[in-house]
C-alpha cells in the first residue's frame, strides 16, 4: 500500500507538470495578447522536463530500483527551487509576496511527504 502512496504521490506532480504544459500551450495559441506574468511558452519548456522526472522517478519505484531514493528526494528539492524562483523572480503582484508564507509551509509539506513516503518505503525500494 506504501509503495502505491509513493507512486500516486510521484503521478501527481508528473500530472500537474503535464497540465501545466498543456494549457500553457493552448493558452499561448488561444489567448496570444494576454498578459501573463511568465510567457506561456516558458512555462510549458519549464514544465515539461518535471513531468518527464516525475514519471521517471514513480517507474522507478515500481521497479524498485536503488536511485529513487535519491533521485526523488532531491528532484523535490530542485523542483521546488525551481518553483521559488520563478515566483521570486517574475512576481509583478504586490500579493505574491504576501502569500510566501502560505507558500513555504505547502513547499515543507511537500518535500516532507516526499521524505516519508521514501522512507516507509526504504526496504521496497532498495
Amino acid at each position: 500500500m506504501r509503495h502505491k502512496l509513493l507512486i500516486a504521490w510521484l503521478g501527481i506532480f508528473a500530472m500537474v507538470n503535464i497540465a501545466r504544459a498543456a494549457l500553457s500551450i493552448q493558452q499561448a495559441s488561444a489567448l496570444p495578447d494576454l498578459p501573463t506574468q511568465l510567457p506561456p511558452i516558458y512555462v510549458a519548456v519549464g514544465s515539461l522536463p518535471w513531468a518527464i522526472f516525475f514519471v521517471l522517478c514513480a517507474w522507478g519505484v515500481y521497479r524498485r530500483q536503488g536511485w529513487v531514493w535519491q533521485a526523488s528526494l532531491s528532484g523535490m528539492g530542485l523542483y521546488l527551487a525551481h518553483q521559488w524562483l520563478n515566483r521570486l523572480a517574475f512576481s509583478q503582484s504586490s500579493e505574491a509576496f504576501q502569500t510566501l508564507g502560505a507558500l513555504a509551509l505547502t513547499s515543507g509539506a511537500a518535500l516532507l511527504t516526499t521524505a516519508v513516503l521514501l522512507w516507509l518505503n526504504r526496504r521496497k525500494i532498495r
